[in-house]
């Protein structure tokens, strides 16, 4: 599985972790990565079979008796991950629990990478 940056810039710090041994400069780039917001985009790897699209997994827990809000119905989607070939699809679900055994009002959702599993989402507002 490879990742690259969706941002092309910031080149510059290259020269700054050069110095650095490979453990900190990798623990570097990460903390930057994830400290400005920057989304890694998923590519397949050589020798992987490429899926035509990306796609996420989630996974939400209802709360029983209680009426769902839009709202708190985002809050309670967790994004687990994103993948882009059969190899990385496999990676990802032989280390989840199998849908039947998650308890009550537990659900995993696979939506194409950037559409949430709301209908709020523009993409499921006509139903999909």
């Amino acid at each position: 599985m490879s990742l690259k940056d969706d941002d092309s810039g910031d080149h510059d710090q290259n020269e700054e972790n050069s110095t650095q041994k490979d453990g900190e400069k990798e623990k570097t780039d990460r903390d930057k990565s994830q400290s400005s917001g920057k989304r890694k985009a998923v590519v397949p790897g050589p020798a992987e079979h490429p899926l035509q699209y990306n796609y996420t997994f989630w996974y939400s827990r209802r709360t029983p008796g209680r009426p769902t809000s839009s709202q708190s119905y985002e809050q309670n989607i967790k994004q687990i991950g994103t993948f882009a070939s059969v190899e990385q699809f496999w990676k990802f679900y032989s280390h989840m629990v199998r849908p039947g055994d998650l308890t009550g009002h537990s659900d995993f959702h696979l939506f194409k990478e950037g559409i949430k599993p709301m209908w709020e989402d523009d993409a499921n507002k006509n139903g999909g």
